[in-house]
């Protein structure tokens, strides 16, 4: 516990504001001598020097808590000093926080100078006498008035001595010796002397107060020019705790301005009874006596009343009724005033019950015979007149009936009106909206009106007579209407029919009320006569559903709404169920929207994938959804499969109406893909890609009648949308989703135009940075859904949540394993871009004229090598034509690929590890992550040993997310288990060394789910390979062996399948 640990603010709750500045100041000035603790008692002791030497102690107890001690005079009157504070902080600097406090260890100095410093001081030092004779210290306090308003202050001067009095010349000086114990010349005969003079407690704590008037003493020097040092302004929040010290001491005086008098300082108290007199001066007036007031000095500045030098300090509210009273007595000498009879009402409504807040009136006995008093009956009469409701008001005093403002015409007895009842009557009508035009009180506004009638007058029936018109009487609410809501799922609109009874209220008014309710209106009068609190909480759930859903005006109509179906759950959050019914079919879509459609949906004749149990889970999804024509987001985690859970619903719907049609819509890298996936699971279904010129594309939108889907991709629909919007979809697909995910964007509009049943999006990443994007998507799915932007960005995560759950699919490959083998292979499909597929096109040529020449010059064997070589070009034209061309400026569609598969596993936190042959097209792809910031590594046959070793460790330690290895470089001899994905850029001879760069990641020590991405130029020699791979692998372990001799089995036929190239359609 000898650890104490305490802040600035501690110390100023302890000792409070003014003795924690005095204590810092005395801290600061080294005034804290012999700083100790005890253990044993947990004490800590330390001498504080001021006008005397004083002990403070500070005891520590259990949970930080602590008592201090002081024998100085402060202590005794506050419990709480200076000198406490002074030592706090002395203690709070000595230590540091986390630090055990250890007892300081004193060194003995060595250097003589310290002690002659001490001897030759100490020889001029007067002798120190252990008996001190008290100073004598006169306070004088002046009264001084000053300013226009002559405003009073007071100034404090000071005479100090033994047997003689002398005026202290410069107040701040002296006042600093006392309190510093230092020597102090106030004559030439005289001086202060700490070792021979000691003070009275009372005086020590005067000195201190005026030493906080000193601090001050800047803001008035201004204002009263005539000051010297001898003379100080008391501030006006110092004087009262002042006097209080001041009364206490021996030698203390007040004087006049002029010196005219001179007296002690008795005492000081609350206000006395000012008595103030009004008799009956004659038939026509009265006198008022307020001679009392004139015995009294006033200052505002220390809301005070001086009389015989006794100080009357005052409440703020006393301060304010003086204030009006004195700034009038200068300009009126008399002490005895008349008021007139006829200005006797309102000086008795009005003064003197202000006058019997500072003082006692007294009124003579013919006074009181010519006042009638009577109690105030305040009669309101409510009648309602062209929509405005008016109150006559009148003010009953016995037989006397006055209305409001009219001053009183008989003047043989004076009435007493109860000005203060009247003006809270008055007062309530005006809080209430009321205006006073003719001769009456009148309110237009129909809220104000509502409020007035049932709130209003319920509280002022204790306060007076209300009398109602029978008009009045029909706008009153009897009873609290009670809103019913019957909900139905209408399924060939797929929207709800909801359904609004209000009871009390005619199916005429209705539609008015609701919308009332819709622009948010406080008021509703209905026809049949009462006006209706639409701020009841009876109508609380509806404005919430409202604001909700954004329901409009135009969208009720006869007492209904017509609602989303997928804002099914909101509704029933909304709506009480108390006072709402459900149909069946609204039950059922909620079981749907909660749980998830219990129907066996049976899956398409014509599929050929085998789906795992989570991809018929999706499947249902699929079709559970579209049953209510409502959309949703497939966002399985990239790999799962969502292409062929919605290849699986679309072959369903096809299967259940012939004539429909689909929309695939995707990225440019992403088309072939598709087409390959549907012919790979969906054989039967015919699917045509939108590519070509303008013209082109047009012509194959058009005639699409035999077409079972169409694929195009996000750029192509900016330009094609004008046809596209022509046409009716069944189902339309947006692939890779978050490619809408700003709405303005010229893609994200498009998209939204094209015309279509059901609408589902697939995307791993819904929501890249901000939750706006993901009303985007929906509000492309499912317009208005989500309501505004304005609105969607006040939901909160939770909220968003909660409305989107059932609609949104997400499942993670974490949340699957059981249903995923150690191993995912799929392909990926990309197409030659225009400048790449010239460049094929004319080496393909090449190649095949060499084939010909060959067979038809009997130099087939002799001529392979060239024809090997050749087919490397052709490959390498697959990857980028870079890779051999220069001066080539076009791009490459494959890398086009990789980089949008790449965005998607960045954003999932995958680690990918990507292989290539060609060590040149490794760094065209690292000189493309480098422009995207990704961190990447880079391995091929020039990396020595070593740095391998630490590129593979620190890749799998996290180091970063891509590493780049060639197949010569990296086939062999390298751990890379901390990869989760392969992507294989190009196709190698060996389908085996492609199972060795695999192995690189899926080996003992992996504990994740390994994926290996083939990519595939469509059409291509690559895809000829491949195909000969799946179907042949003995004979392409022959063709591909990388011995030449191996190529003489190849026949003619063979190498003119390899040289062929099919056009995409």
């Amino acid at each position: 516990m000898s650890s104490l640990f305490i802040e600035t603010q501690d110390i100023i709750k302890i000792t409070g504001q003014r003795f924690y500045r005095r204590g810092l100041d005395y801290y600061k000035k080294g005034r804290v001598h012999q700083l100790s603790f005890n253990r044993a008692i947990q004490c800590w002791s330390a001498t504080v020097k001021g006008a005397s030497s004083y002990q403070v102690r500070i005891f520590l107890f259990k949970d930080d808590d602590l008592e201090a001690t002081c024998n100085c005079p402060a202590y005794e009157a506050h419990y709480t000093c200076k000198h406490i504070a002074a030592v706090l902080l002395a203690i709070s600097h000595s230590q540091q926080p986390n630090q055990v406090y250890q007892e300081p260890v004193i060194q003995q100095s060595t250097d003589p100078f310290p002690l002659r410093m001490i001897q030759a001081f100490e020889a001029n030092a007067p002798g120190v006498s252990q008996d001190r004779q008290l100073l004598k210290i006169m306070f004088i306090l002046t009264e001084v008035k000053q300013g226009a308003n002559m405003e009073t202050y007071y100034k404090l001067s000071i005479k100090a001595g033994d047997s003689q009095l002398f005026i202290v010349k410069d107040i701040e000086q002296f006042i600093e010796a006392l309190l510093n114990q230092q020597v102090y010349k106030i004559t030439n005969t005289f001086s202060y002397r700490p070792n021979l003079f000691s003070l009275m407690p009372n005086d020590l704590l005067i000195c201190e107060l005026v030493e906080q008037a000193i601090h001050h003493a800047h803001v008035y020097r201004t204002d009263f020019l005539e000051l010297d040092n001898r003379e100080l302004v008391i501030p006006p929040f110092l004087l009262k705790e002042l006097l209080a010290h001041l009364v206490g001491s021996m030698l203390t005086f007040i004087k006049s301005e002029d010196n005219s008098s001179f007296a002690e300082i008795h005492s000081y108290q609350s206000l006395p009874q000012l008595a103030i007199q009004v008799e009956l001066s004659n038939q026509h007036a009265y006198s008022v006596n307020l001679s009392q007031l004139f015995k009294h000095h006033f200052s505002h500045a220390y809301q005070l009343l001086v009389y015989n030098n006794h100080f009357y300090f005052l409440s703020s509210e006393k301060v304010k009724i003086l204030k009006q009273l004195y700034a009038l007595l200068p300009y009126r000498q008399k002490q005895t005033y008349l008021i007139n009879r006829s200005q006797m009402p309102d000086f008795v409504g009005h003064v003197v019950p202000k006058l019997k807040q500072i003082g006692s009136v007294q009124l003579s006995s013919e006074t009181e015979r010519t006042l009638k008093q009577a109690p105030l009956l305040p009669k309101l009469f409510v009648d309602e007149e062209k929509g405005s409701l008016t109150v006559s008001c009148s003010f009953q005093y016995d037989q006397i009936e006055i209305s409001p403002f009219q001053k009183q015409v008989n003047h043989e007895q004076v009435l007493l009106r109860d000005f203060a009842g009247e003006a809270a009557i008055i007062q309530k009508l005006e809080n209430s909206g009321f205006h006073y035009l003719n001769q009456r009180f009148q309110l237009f506004n129909e809220a104000q009106i509502h409020h007035f009638i049932n709130n209003v007058i319920p509280e002022l029936t204790n306060q007076a007579s209300i009398y109602l018109s029978d008009k009045v009487k029909l706008l009153l609410t009897k009873s609290k209407p009670q809103l019913h809501s019957n909900i139905d799922l209408n399924h060939q609109t797929g929207l709800l029919d909801v359904q609004f009874d209000i009871e009390g209220i005619t199916k005429d008014d209705i539609d008015a009320l609701l919308e009332a309710l819709i622009e948010k209106k406080s008021y509703f009068r209905a026809s049949n006569g009462p006006l209706i609190d639409l701020n009841d909480q009876t109508f609380a759930e509806f404005k919430a559903l409202a604001d909700q859903l954004r329901i409009k005006k135009k969208d009720i109509q006869h007492g209904e709404a017509h609602i989303h179906a997928a804002r099914g759950l909101q509704i029933t959050q909304a709506l009480s169920n108390n006072n709402t019914h459900y149909s069946k079919t609204f039950k059922q879509l909620l079981t749907t929207l909660k749980h998830g459609r219990k129907d066996d949906y049976p899956l398409p004749v014509g599929l050929t994938a085998e789906l795992r149990d989570y991809q018929l889970i999706g499947f249902k999804w699929f079709k559970a959804l579209a049953s209510y024509h409502l959309g949703g987001i497939l966002a399985d985690e990239m790999g799962l499969g969502k292409t062929v859970q919605a290849i699986s619903f679309i072959a369903s719907e096809k299967e259940t109406a012939a004539q429909q049609k689909s929309l695939i819509i995707t990225p440019a890298s992403l088309l072939y893909n598709w087409k390959k996936e549907f012919q790979k699971f969906a054989p039967e279904l015919i699917v045509k890609v939108i590519t070509g010129t303008k013209t082109e594309r047009r012509e194959r939108i058009k005639s699409n009648k035999k077409v079972d889907v169409l694929i195009t991709s996000y750029p192509l629909l900016r330009q094609d949308y004008p046809v596209l919007e022509d046409q009716q979809f069944d189902i339309v697909i947006l692939d890779e989703a978050q490619a809408i995910k700003n709405h303005l964007t010229q893609t994200a509009k498009a998209t939204r135009q094209i015309r279509a049943t059901h609408r589902f999006a697939l995307s791993g990443t819904p929501i890249e940075n901000r939750q706006e994007e993901l009303w985007s998507i929906f509000q492309t799915i499912s317009p208005g859904f989500l309501g505004s932007k304005k609105q969607f960005v006040n939901y909160s995560n939770e909220q968003i949540k909660q409305i989107t759950q059932p609609f949104i699919l997400r499942r993670l490959k974490i949340d699957v394993l059981p249903d995923l083998p150690e191993k995912i292979e799929f392909e990926q499909y990309s197409d030659l871009t225009i400048e790449q597929k010239q460049v094929y096109l004319v080496y393909l040529q090449k190649m095949q004229q060499k084939l010909d020449e060959a067979i038809r010059s009997n130099q087939f064997e002799t001529g392979k090598l060239d024809i090997l070589a050749g087919l490397t070009r052709l490959r390498q034209i697959c990857c980028h034509p870079k890779l051999f061309l220069d001066n080539y400026q076009g791009e490459s569609g494959k890398l086009s690929l990789l980089l949008t598969i790449l965005e998607q596993l960045q954003a999932q936190g995958r680690r990918v590890l990507i292989f290539s042959q060609f060590s040149s097209m490794l760094k065209l792809i690292l000189a493309e992550l480098n422009k995207l910031n990704y961190l990447s590594f880079y391995l091929d046959g020039q990396t020595p040993a070593l740095e391998r070793v630490e590129m593979a460790e620190a890749f799998n330690n996290g180091d970063c997310n891509v590493f780049l290895v060639s197949l010569k470089a990296g086939g062999t001899g390298l751990n890379l288990t901390g990869a989760d994905t392969v992507i294989l850029f190009d196709l190698w001879w060996n389908p085996a060394v492609e199972a060795q760069a695999a192995g690189r990641a899926h080996r003992i020590g992996q504990k994740n789910k390994v994926e290996v991405i083939r990519l595939i130029t469509e059409g291509t020699i690559e895809e000829k390979i491949f195909q000969l791979q799946q179907g042949k692998r003995e004979l392409v372990d022959q063709i591909i062996a990388p011995s030449n001799t191996l190529l003489s089995s190849l026949t003619e036929a063979q190498l003119r399948e390899l040289l062929t190239f099919e056009q995409n359609e």
